[in-house]
C-alpha cells in the first residue's frame, strides 16, 4: 500500500514510497458529484460546494506534463551545465564550511590559551552583549512585545 508522506519518517521498518498525486481513475468530477449526491438521497442543494470540488478534482487528477524532448547534442550541453553547477555549488559550500570550522577551531584554541578565571568570564554570553536575541524562534511579521512574557500563558 502506497503511504502518502512529505518525508521519509526515521522510525518505519520498510522504506516509504512518496507519492504526490491521486491514483484514483480517471472519472469525470461532474458525474462522480452527481453519483454520491444521488447516492445520499440529496439533489442539487446538497452540491453547493461541488464546483470547488470539482475544480480541486481536476487539478489534483490532471496529466502530469512531459518533459520537452531535445536534440541529443543540447541535453548532453544541458547535461553538463547541470553537472558543472552542481560541482561548484558543492565547492563553495565546502569552502563556506571550512571557513566556518577553521574560525570555530580558532575561536576554541584562543579560549584554551586563557587562564582559567578570564576563560570562564570569556564563556559567559549575557543578553545584554548577543547581538541576536538567543531566544528567537523563527521570523515573525510582527516586531516583538516588551514585556511580554509567555510563560505566563
Amino acid at each position: 500500500m502506497w503511504r502518502v508522506t512529505s518525508r521519509a519518517v526515521a522510525h518505519f521498518p520498510a522504506p516509504v514510497k512518496m507519492c504526490a498525486r491521486s491514483f484514483a481513475k480517471s472519472v469525470n468530477p461532474a458525474k462522480a458529484a452527481k453519483a454520491i449526491a444521488a447516492k445520499k438521497g440529496g439533489g442539487d442543494d446538497s452540491q453547493d460546494d461541488s464546483k470547488e470540488i470539482e475544480f480541486l478534482k481536476l487539478i489534483c487528477d490532471s496529466p502530469r506534463r512531459k518533459p520537452p524532448k531535445f536534440p541529443e547534442d543540447v541535453a548532453k550541453q544541458n547535461f553538463e551545465i547541470g553537472h558543472r553547477y552542481n560541482v561548484e555549488t558543492s565547492r563553495q559550500h565546502n569552502r563556506s564550511m571550512w571557513d566556518l570550522q577553521l574560525k570555530l577551531d580558532l575561536k576554541t584554541s584562543a579560549m584554551k590559551a586563557l587562564p582559567p578565571e578570564e576563560r570562564e568570564w570569556a564563556m559567559n554570553i549575557e543578553k545584554e552583549d548577543a547581538a541576536f536575541p538567543l531566544d528567537f524562534r523563527h521570523p515573525t511579521w510582527t516586531p516583538p512585545i516588551k514585556g511580554f512574557d509567555p510563560d505566563k500563558y
